[in-house]
Formats: C-alpha cells, sequence, structure tokens
C-alpha cells in the first residue's frame, strides 16, 4: 500500500512533496539552508585564543582542546572577540550548547524572559 504524501516544507504551501513551486527547497522538517551559518573565526584569531589557553579545554580542564568556545553564545550576541573565546574540546563545548538550549526552551515554556 502507499504512503500518503508529505506537504511541502515551505510554510503555508498546501502542496505535497515533491513541490514544483518550491523544487530548491529542502524537503524535510527541519530546513538546515533557512538558517545562513555564521562564518568561523578568523584563523589568526583561532590560534591565538588556543595559544593563551595553552590548549586546555577551559570547559573540563582538560587538554587537548581542538575548537573554540563562545563564552557568550553567538546566537545570543556574543562577539568572535578573543575576549569572548576560548579553547575548548568539540564534544564539551556541544555539550554546553545542548545544555544552554534546554535550559533556553525550558525558559521559553516559563514565560521567563531572557536575562532576567
Amino acid at each position: 500500500m502507499a504512503r500518503p504524501g508529505r506537504p511541502c516544507s515551505t510554510p503555508g504551501c498546501p502542496r505535497l512533496q515533491p513541490c514544483s513551486a518550491h523544487p530548491g527547497r529542502a524537503h524535510h522538517r527541519f530546513d538546515v539552508r533557512a538558517t545562513p551559518k555564521r562564518p568561523a573565526p578568523p584563523a589568526a584569531v583561532r590560534r591565538f585564543v588556543m595559544a593563551r589557553d595553552k590548549g586546555i579545554c577551559q570547559i573540563c580542564g582538560q587538554p587537548g582542546a581542538n575548537a573554540l568556545d563562545h563564552v557568550l553564545a553567538a546566537a545570543l550576541g556574543g562577539s568572535d572577540e578573543p575576549s569572548n573565546l576560548r579553547a575548548a574540546h568539540a564534544t564539551c563545548n556541544a555539550r554546553k550548547a545542548g545544555a544552554e538550549a534546554a535550559e533556553s526552551r525550558r525558559r521559553r515554556s516559563e514565560g521567563v524572559e531572557h536575562g532576567a
């Protein structure tokens, strides 16, 4: 038995996939192209931060940092200035970002304003 078609991923479009009116859209629930990716901090800034922090992850304290972490998240207006960046393991950074996202969802569901 054939499965019913899924709706077009373009908000408000009543058509089913594949939608000829929106051929360039990715047809899945979360369109990764909907939010443009921020450019990475310049290589010179990355080298400076890694040298300043001596390759130590500033989240867990262990050596071998291989990523940069924004102290104030870029999504919340944090800059790519060295004062807002620190060395981190990619896994520690992902864990921190997940925890921040969960906290943001919790605060939103409780109706708490950001920064309150």
